[in-house]
């Protein structure tokens, strides 16, 4: 089973595209294309689409190919921690962007909220949630975030995830 980083290449090279035009051609550097094919990346759907548009091919074929041997659907559990990764890689976004637009480091943010660096770099990289501790309630207060733009960024992502399940059902059709 190829994951979704080789499923590029093996697209790329059969549509004969170098790792660094198709860099050049989504706004990454070379290195950034050859961590993604190689898994040592994250691919957010953003990236996913250019990639797609870029080689010319729907971005459910790179999950239909990737996970071709896999003939069961997902587990409603399943369904649920993906929602929940794709909220917190969204949500670390949100944080990210805002630390950076008020010129706070990722030390400052740590220092203000009693955590340490290292766990608000896994929180804004959507490797945790980001409420142990009451973190996420001291940095959007810190951050001057509205709660509600949480909720509706969830929103976005349950609306994100029900267009890409109806493409995929569309496309198994």
């Amino acid at each position: 089973m190829l994951d979704i980083g080789q499923q590029i290449k093996k697209l790329r090279e059969e549509r004969r595209i170098t790792g660094k035009e198709l860099a050049r051609l989504i706004g990454l550097s070379q290195s950034q294309m050859s961590r993604l094919e190689q898994g040592q990346r994250r691919i957010d759907t953003e990236i996913l689409a250019k990639i797609a548009r870029a080689l010319e091919v729907s971005p459910a074929q790179f999950f239909d190919a990737a996970g071709a041997e896999e003939d069961a659907p997902l587990s409603p559990r399943r369904e649920k921690e993906l929602e929940l990764s794709q909220l917190h890689i969204e949500l670390g976004k949100l944080l990210r962007s805002e630390r950076r637009r008020r010129h706070l480091t990722m030390d400052d943010l740590a220092r203000k909220t009693g955590h340490t660096r290292a766990y608000v770099a896994a929180v804004e990289e959507g490797r945790r949630n980001g409420l142990e501790g009451d973190f996420l309630r001291k940095a959007l207060r810190l951050l001057a975030i509205d709660p509600f733009q949480v909720i509706e960024l969830e929103e976005r992502i349950v609306r994100l995830l029900k267009t890409r399940v109806h493409r995929l059902d569309q496309a198994l059709a």
